[in-house]
């Protein structure tokens, strides 16, 4: 496999992402189908969603190209944690969703696409790249290891009757 490319997404991107999004959409169902959904196979985010994505100034969308195709994706935007008495006041990025169609996984693209967010975060002022990872997802989890990412905190639910 060639390096991925990693750029930015553009409208002729977003059937291939409607994809890629109805394949992350199906993996967390799976685990949790009182939470999510499997996705009907027709049913695609509105171009709209990607549009509203491409077009604002603190949120990104990369897609990796590889082999002529895309086959992956992350999107992140900047956010700014406010002073408080208790906490400091900083600027951050936080990873909303990350992608890599099966055939591809396990090959680099992950991690390009994370490090083109690393990139990005300290080109504009970021002091650090947060996310969230189900705990079932390990392939998703041994992937942000891997990048040196540490848990910081472990969000809790018990399901009522």
């Amino acid at each position: 496999m060639d390096i991925p490319v990693i750029r930015d997404a553009r409208p002729s991107d977003f059937e291939t992402l409607s994809r890629l999004y109805r394949e992350l959409d199906a993996i967390h169902a799976r685990a949790h189908p009182d939470l999510f959904q499997v996705p009907d196979p027709t049913a695609a985010r509105p171009d709209a969603y990607y549009q509203e994505l491409l077009d604002h100034p603190l949120y990104r969308l990369l897609v990796a190209e590889a082999e002529g195709q895309v086959v992956g994706f992350i999107s992140f935007h900047l956010e700014y944690a406010p002073e408080l008495p208790n906490c400091r006041s900083y600027a951050f990025v936080k990873v909303s969703d990350l992608s890599v169609t099966p055939a591809f996984q396990k090959r680099g693209v992950g991690t390009r696409l994370m490090q083109a967010a690393e990139d990005w975060a300290r080109q504009n002022g970021a002091v650090s790249v947060v996310l969230n990872v189900f705990d079932f997802n390990q392939n998703a989890r041994n992937l942000y290891r891997a990048l040196g990412y540490q848990e910081l905190s472990h969000r809790m639910r018990k399901k009522l009757e």
